[in-house]
């Protein structure tokens, strides 16, 4: 069984609804956070070093870690329980991992995620596959 782990580090991104414009007479879509996933794919690339993605049914944990408030110091919650919605940053996770640490995001058979607070922001990506 194979398993990748990884730490991207930085404040953890959400996934954003589509955004539209008028062009002419029409409308276009546009994707607003293509920069921010082409930025995390290539954090992701640096960090498996040229192994190719992973094939099968594959479980996914995820922890997303962010950086305490100061207004938050002397609180004692390990969970963020503020804003980013947790089920919009594991789309924007399970997005970027398609063609780099899995084929397509429709391979993940389970899910694993949660918010904290820790001494700095990052996302902490761990992929498996599941055995059957």
């Amino acid at each position: 069984m194979t398993t990748i782990t990884l730490s991207i580090p930085g404040e953890p991104i959400t996934k954003k609804r589509p955004r539209f414009a008028r062009v002419k007479g029409g409308v276009r879509t546009y994707d607003s956070q293509s920069e921010a996933a082409e930025t995390m794919k290539w954090q992701m690339k640096a960090r498996i070093k040229g192994q190719p993605p992973l094939q099968g049914a594959l479980h996914l944990s995820l922890i997303y870690v962010f950086a305490r408030p100061k207004s938050r110091v002397k609180l004692k919650e390990v969970f963020h329980t503020l804003t980013p919605d947790l089920d919009n940053l594991i789309k924007f996770s399970s997005d970027v991992g398609n063609d780099t640490l899995w084929y397509d995001d429709r391979q993940i058979v389970s899910i694993s995620a949660i918010k904290i607070y820790g001494s700095h922001a990052q996302t902490i990506i761990t992929v498996g596959q599941v055995e059957s």
